[in-house]
């Protein structure tokens, strides 16, 4: 990553709302079981819109920028687009796993979430993936659109649909049919579904089996953790590869140049046509041997 300063906001956001989210939840674990039902499942909501959507803005605001400088270096011939999106991603997924640890470090012990650390593990692979998967809808965003105005125009479109079938707002398993189908593109509802399972599966406060009765209630799906897991991680890769095939999109519309993109092209280029006097000493040089070897000399 280019900017630290990026790095560093990002830091700090983890730091803010992990410790934000765990305050204003506070030791929800020794709350009245209602209370615990309703923070638990407001705090992991949360949890799941701010991991998908600031993954998301806090890359169109850079690759916004990169966009061009990227088209610009390869019209230029200085890399192809394989070699650009491949270190891209590589610089980048770093910096989206190592952010929800921290915010997930923070929140989980703060939220009075279950003492299990193979449950801790879950929430956070769980933020990880939505952090991955926003990564990957914001290189969407960038590949697509120009400039930023345009993708804060157009975010609310795609985010909104998501954050209304996400599981809390909307029982999904009741909503309305002909709109059912957005819950199975939203990475919200699934990520929000993984943690909600974590969490209320075989929970029990004061020898009361409150948790799997509050799932049934809320009709969250028959999807297992591990499933909902992989259709982010799924939703991320069908975004990713979008993204691709946008920027392939752009560098095939004549943008850049054809000779300095083609490897053989540009050698051809490079070496270029033998220089024309040196063709006319190496004839003469040519002759004159020809001539000495049949002389005999």
């Amino acid at each position: 990553m280019r900017n630290k300063l990026v790095v560093n906001i990002r830091l700090a956001q983890a730091v803010f709302f992990g410790l934000l989210i765990g305050f204003v939840f506070l030791n929800t674990q020794d709350r009245p079981v209602s209370v615990q039902r309703q923070n638990f499942s407001g705090a992991l909501f949360f949890t799941a819109v701010t991991q998908f959507l600031l993954s998301i803005l806090s890359v169109v605001n850079v690759f916004t920028q990169e966009r061009l400088v990227f088209l610009r270096e390869w019209q230029g011939g200085y890399y192809g687009l394989p070699a650009y999106f491949v270190s891209k991603n590589l610089v980048e997924v770093p910096i989206q796993i190592l952010m929800p640890i921290i915010y997930a470090s923070i929140s989980y012990w703060l939220l009075g979430l279950r003492s299990d650390g193979v449950k801790f593990v879950i929430y956070t692979v769980v933020c990880i993936c939505l952090n991955l998967c926003g990564f990957s809808f914001g290189l969407l965003l960038g590949s697509v659109f120009k400039n930023m105005s345009t993708i804060l125009a157009a975010l609310p479109g795609m985010f909104l649909p998501f954050l209304l079938f996400g599981g809390l707002l909307v029982n999904t398993g009741n909503s309305t049919v002909w709109l059912r189908w957005v819950q199975w593109i939203s990475p919200i509802k699934y990520g929000y579904t993984a943690m909600m399972k974590n969490q209320f599966t075989d929970y029990v406060v004061d020898g009361q089996p409150i948790g799997d009765a509050y799932l049934e209630q809320v009709d969250l799906g028959s999807f297992s953790i591990g499933i909902n897991i992989v259709f982010v991680l799924f939703l991320a890769f069908l975004a990713w590869v979008s993204a691709y095939i946008a920027l392939l999109y752009l560098t095939n519309k004549g943008r850049g140049d054809p000779v300095k993109n083609n490897p053989k092209k540009l050698q051809q280029e490079l070496l270029g046509a033998p220089d024309e006097r040196f063709v006319q000493s190496m004839s003469r040089e040519a002759r004159v041997n020809h001539t000495l070897s049949s002389s005999g000399i």
